[in-house]
C-alpha cells in the first residue's frame, strides 16, 4: 500500500513538472504590414528575445528590435518581413528575473492571406455618419481606380460616396448619411458596393434607421 501511494505521488509530481514546463499558448495577430507574435502569460522582469526560422529545422535569426528586451508583462515582437500565405517558426528565449534560462517553441504560424477586396461598415444599422473601412490587396504595381457607391434595392444609384485613384492597402472613408441630392437617406435597406478598375468588387447591405 505504501509503495502504491509513493508511486502515485511520484507520478503526480512528474506530471506537475511536465505541465509547468509546457510551452505557453502562442498568439499571432496579423497587421496591415507584418504580424505581431506573442506568448500568453506574464513574465515581468524577464529579459527575452524572439527568433524566427523559415522551416522547423532551419537557422533561427532574431527579429529586428527583439534582442534582450525587458519584459513588463506579455512577451511579444513585431515581424514586418513576413509574406501572406507563408509559414514560419518562432522561438522565445527568456532569462527570468531569478536568472533561469528557458526557451519556448518553436511555434508554427501561417500568415493569413488577406482578401482581395473587403469592406466593413460601422455602425450598421445606423442613423448618423458611417465609417467605412476599405481593403484592396495588391494585384499589380502602381495605383488603381476605385469607387464606393450606394444603391437602393431596385438597383438605382443614390449616392457616390467616394471615387479616386489610390494605391492598394487599407483606408477609411466617412459617409455623412446624405444622398447625391443632399437629402438625408430615408430609413431602409441599401446596397453598398466597392469596386476597383481591374474588375474586383464587393457588395454588402447597409441599413439606415430613424
Amino acid at each position: 500500500m505504501l509503495r502504491s501511494r509513493l508511486a502515485l505521488v511520484t507520478l503526480a509530481t512528474l506530471l506537475a513538472v511536465r505541465l509547468a514546463a509546457a510551452d505557453p499558448a502562442f498568439r499571432l495577430t496579423p497587421l496591415e504590414t507584418g504580424a505581431r507574435v506573442e506568448i500568453e502569460g506574464s513574465y515581468s522582469g524577464a529579459i527575452y528575445s524572439v527568433s524566427r526560422a523559415n522551416d522547423p529545422l532551419g537557422d533561427y535569426h532574431r527579429l529586428s528590435g527583439s534582442g534582450d528586451v525587458l519584459c513588463i508583462g506579455a512577451c511579444y515582437a513585431y515581424d514586418s518581413s513576413v509574406l501572406p500565405g507563408n509559414t514560419y517558426w518562432y522561438r522565445f528565449d527568456l532569462t527570468t528575473a531569478d536568472g533561469m534560462n528557458v526557451s519556448f517553441g518553436p511555434y508554427s504560424a501561417t500568415i493569413p492571406t488577406p482578401p482581395a477586396i473587403a469592406i466593413k461598415v460601422t455602425p450598421n444599422p445606423g442613423s448618423g455618419p458611417v465609417r467605412i473601412d476599405l481593403q484592396l490587396a495588391r494585384a499589380a504595381p502602381g495605383s488603381i481606380e476605385t469607387e464606393l457607391a450606394l444603391f437602393d434595392l431596385t438597383g438605382r444609384r443614390v449616392v457616390t460616396i467616394d471615387r479616386q485613384t489610390v494605391t492598394t492597402g487599407v483606408r477609411t472613408v466617412t459617409w455623412n448619411g446624405r444622398l447625391d441630392d443632399g437629402r438625408v437617406a430615408p430609413a431602409g435597406v441599401y446596397l453598398l458596393r466597392f469596386s476597383s478598375g481591374d474588375g474586383r468588387a464587393i457588395s454588402m447591405r447597409l441599413a439606415r434607421i430613424r
